[in-house]
């Protein structure tokens, strides 16, 4: 019987510490740079994006964003060029004190704001 328990106890803080170590890792796989793919919002139209328009570079050890919009003219509504401190957790971003959730499968990243309030919704891929 006490083999038995230790053994559920060993399991569980084996188990434990892998998804701890995983989630530690997600912020990290942000780090670089990532090109705007979509921007979806309730908008009368949706922005046409090219290659290289918006780039966000992601400096995770210094909790730092820096964006290029090479579009902000066109389109004033997305977060302009320029450099923001950033708080990452696990799934959610601060950028500029607004707090959105975010997506990180393979190379694809969607960042998000209330879409169900028509907040915005952005998807990048990394470069």
């Amino acid at each position: 019987m006490n083999k038995l328990l230790f053994l559920i106890t060993a399991t569980g803080i084996l188990l434990s510490c892998n998804k701890s170590n995983d989630l530690d890792e997600i912020p990290n796989k942000l780090h670089g740079k990532w090109q705007m793919v979509g921007y979806g919002a309730f908008l009368p139209s949706l922005p046409e994006l090219n290659e290289n328009d918006i780039t966000w570079t992601f400096d995770i050890p210094a909790n730092l964003l820096t964006i290029v919009n090479n579009v902000e003219l066109k389109y004033p509504f997305i977060l302009p060029t320029g450099s923001y401190h950033i708080d990452v957790s696990d799934e959610t971003m601060t950028i500029k004190g607004v707090e959105y959730d975010y997506i990180l499968k393979n190379d694809n990243l969607t960042v998000s704001h209330h879409p169900e309030l028509d907040g915005p919704m952005m998807g990048f891929v990394k470069k």
